[in-house]
């Protein structure tokens, strides 16, 4: 996890340079912005495979928060479904996984959140 942990740092330092990328309009070139690409795909992966990161309250979920909300509003419409894929597993992930809880807990959704 430490190693994580020094990862998540050392791309938050690189955040500038990425929302820079970001920021310039979006075209069909596969080359133009392959930092940004490569940024994003580092940062979906770390959250899809490691979610107790985003969960937690740390300073790395905070940043990571930032880092996908950086992501979500590229103007490279290419880092910008990437992000929202991730959203899209991630609260299918939740879902489920609340679900269950409530499920063996008898599948009384206010007993459960009590």
């Amino acid at each position: 996890m430490a190693f994580l942990r020094s990862t998540i740092h050392y791309i938050s330092t690189l955040r500038s340079h990425f929302v820079e990328q970001c920021s310039q309009d979006f075209s069909e070139d596969e080359d133009e912005k392959v930092f940004a690409r490569k940024y994003c795909s580092l940062l979906i992966c770390i959250c899809s495979n490691y979610e107790i990161f985003i969960i937690e309250k740390s300073e790395q979920s905070q940043q990571l928060f930032t880092l996908l909300k950086d992501c979500a509003s590229a103007r490279n419409l290419r880092i910008t479904v990437q992000s929202l894929d991730f959203w899209y597993q991630f609260h299918e992930t939740i879902t489920t996984r609340l679900i269950d809880a409530v499920k063996e807990r008898g599948g009384d959704m206010a007993a459960f959140l009590r």
